[in-house]
């Protein structure tokens, strides 16, 4: 997977080379920078390329393990399991990962990197729930509720949104806050105040507010007698916290109140303040779409890249029940739902797992947002007949596995007979083109890779270990380092998460380090970030391995670092992240060899930074 990132390098290329050992080579950026030598003379000049099956009309949402069923649903895969031990593959060559070995950049390098943002913002981000919750509640005048998300990186926060059900000509406004002890604490920005409409509402902060990576609460207020209820779904606890309050400006500290299980249909839009190389497609959990009536349906949302002649689809089934004949086909975007003609499709009896469907060739249009939609098409469908599909992945990261490319349009949607409603999640499809290449997201599931020291601490020979292999997208310097991870029972493993880098064309451990202190971990997945400690340089090309050990880690209590998970072989294993050269390794004698795992990513990033100043002498 290859994230596009700029990386502005000044500095003396003569000393720094002699640092680093090596030339750096171009890439497709070009960002110009000189060469001088001792006296300051210009030497050269180049470029650096471098959801419980609730039988009722109100539908609900339930939390099991990590998945989310939507009414009707039936969850699939295991949320959080003790690792992916069982799975069977070759093993790497015998790495040693517990030589001491001297970094390749010194001590004496100053970072010279500023997080400084770009305002104008050509990619906004979001966090939050973006799917429409299929209960609704009017707040009317006299109460504040919050709903505590995770922003999953440093950013500017520009302006929230909720979704409202129903509307009689009230107003609605916005709020966020910083996380206290668990609840809502401090007011960091609020919105004005505006009518309200049925559908997605967004209002810009009168103030945006740049905000580290974290916790916050995103808050709504409903003006009295205004008829606005939000839609929310069912959570779990610690998702929602309100309090009496009226209609007007935000208070400076929330006030004092309760806790609740509701998940608002609330998100923030943000832009990133900072670049990251590697991993970037997270994947918590996924859901299945039981299509059992005549008129449930089921989209996936995607945006079309490059014009091309489509004439297959993939769809994935996690099972099915003596199912019915279904449609399976593309159609445009009608203000972001499907406009309900069919551009092709074709009829198929799935089966479980993937099933491909040939379809006609139609050409689909550059930048164009396109809707796989799945629907019954004859035969007997009930209660005994019909098929589950994947309903999409968690969180909605808005990115391709693959290369990270940024699709704000990507979205999973349903239609259980009423109306389409956008279910906030990333789809899962596979799409084939008469030039024999594919596109899509073939993740439907996650791995929840077991990090620990397997009960006996002090005795490294049997420790779990879990690792990210990688191939260095251009040259690039890193300054820090985060992944995707939770920690399960509880936050005390007995033992920290630590990180190592290791150059597999070098033979040598890069860097160790302290990524999460025990005790401070995450019950559920998010990202966790820590300082490298000095800046280090990732050749173009060149393969690294990014992993975690815990040796002291309890076997029943430890660290999960989380992986998406698709089948094997070809072309769902092309599309995963950077193809088949980048893949997730997991070990049980402490990292002296590894099982690979083709079909699994371990979402891993790198913050690319400015190349080092180096530390001059006069004598």
């Amino acid at each position: 997977m290859k994230t596009k990132n700029v990386i502005i390098i000044v500095g003396l290329f003569f000393i720094v080379g002699l640092i680093m050992g090596q030339k750096m080579s171009s890439t497709n950026y070009s960002n110009p920078w000189n060469v001088v030598d001792s006296g300051g003379n210009s030497l050269s000049s180049t470029s650096y390329t471098i959801l419980d099956a609730l039988a009722q009309s109100a539908q609900g949402i339930l939390i099991s393990g990590s998945y989310e069923l939507d009414s009707g649903y039936k969850v699939y895969g295991e949320g959080e399991g003790a690792g992916i031990e069982g799975v069977t593959d070759t093993e790497t060559p015998t790495q040693i990962l517990t030589q001491t070995i001297t970094p390749t950049m010194t001590a004496t390098l100053t970072p010279s990197f500023t997080a400084t943002p770009d305002y104008s913002c050509g990619q906004m981000y979001v966090f939050g729930f973006s799917g429409q919750g299929d209960y609704q509640l009017d707040l009317n005048g006299n109460s504040i509720a919050a709903g505590s998300f995770f922003m999953p990186e440093d950013g500017r926060v520009t302006a929230i949104a909720a979704y409202v059900a129903s509307s009689s000509g009230g107003q609605i406004r916005f709020a966020i806050y910083n996380d206290t002890g668990g609840i809502p604490g401090t007011l960091l920005g609020q919105t004005n105040a505006q009518a309200a409409t049925v559908g997605w509402n967004k209002i810009v902060l009168q103030n945006p507010v740049q905000l580290p990576m974290g916790k916050y609460w995103l808050a709504a207020q409903t003006s009295l007698g205004g008829g606005v209820r939000i839609a929310y779904a069912t959570g779990g606890a610690g998702d929602e916290y309100s309090a009496v309050y009226t209609f007007g400006n935000f208070p400076g500290t929330f006030p004092s109140g309760a806790g609740g299980t509701k998940q608002w249909s609330m998100y923030a839009d943000y832009c990133p303040v900072n670049n990251y190389a590697v991993n970037r497609f997270e994947v918590s959990g996924g859901i299945a779409v039981q299509l059992l009536n005549s008129s449930y349906m089921l989209s996936y949302r995607f945006e079309q890249r490059g014009g091309k002649t489509i004439n297959s689809i993939r769809v994935y089934a996690n099972s099915v029940s003596a199912p019915p004949t279904y449609r399976v086909g593309i159609q445009a975007d009608n203000a972001g739902i499907p406009s309900g003609t069919y551009l092709t499709s074709f009829t198929f009896v799935p089966a479980a797992g993937w099933n491909t469907v040939s379809v006609p060739g139609t050409t689909l249009n550059d930048k164009i947002k396109y809707h796989i939609v799945i629907q019954y098409n004859n035969g007997t469908i009930g209660g005994s007949n019909y098929a589950n599909f994947t309903g999409g992945t968690s969180p909605r990261n808005l990115k391709v596995p693959l290369d990270g490319y940024y699709t704000p349009e990507s979205q999973v949607l349903v239609n259980l007979g009423s109306g389409w409603m956008e279910r906030g999640r990333m789809p899962v499809f596979v799409v084939g083109y008469s030039d024999a290449t594919y596109a899509g997201a073939p993740f439907y599931t996650s791995a929840a890779n077991a990090v620990n020291g397997n009960g006996t601490g002090g005795n490294t020979t049997d420790d779990r270990v879990a690792a990210q292999v990688f191939v260095a997208p251009g040259d690039f310097y890193a300054d820090r380092i985060g992944a995707y991870l939770y920690v399960s029972p509880t936050a005390n493993t007995g033992d920290n998460l630590y990180y190592g880098i290791y150059d597999e064309a070098a033979k040598v451990t890069m860097t160790t380090g302290t990524l999460v202190m025990d005790g401070t971990g995450p019950l559920k997945a998010e990202w966790r970030e820590a300082a490298l400690g000095n800046i280090y340089y990732f050749r173009s090309g060149y393969t690294y391995r990014i992993f975690f050990y815990s040796p002291n880690a309890s076997a029943t209590t430890y660290w999960r670092v989380l992986s998406g998970s698709c089948t094997s072989g070809s072309p769902y294993v092309d599309l995963t992240y950077n193809g088949t050269v980048s893949y997730c390794q997991w070990s049980t004698n402490g990292g002296v060899t590894y099982t690979n795992y083709p079909t699994d990513d371990i979402p891993v990033r790198l913050r690319i930074c400015d190349a080092p100043t180096p530390t001059m002498t006069v004598t």
